[in-house]
């Protein structure tokens, strides 16, 4: 949900990152399922956790 400004009540206009590009959004999305394994990956310095629910 976008914020929203005090006085008008209309969507807040949103600063883009730099290098990012404005694109429309898919008509769907598909999740990303987890998979189940034993041990965290082996490059665990750009891996914090992962959640996964039975």
């Amino acid at each position: 949900m976008m914020p929203r400004t005090a006085h008008t009540g209309k969507a807040a206009a949103m600063t883009l990152p730099k290098g990012a590009k404005r694109a429309a959004l898919p008509q769907a999305l598909s999740p990303q399922l987890a998979t189940l394994v034993d041990k965290p990956p082996a490059d665990n310095g750009q891996w914090q956790y992962e959640v996964k629910f039975k």
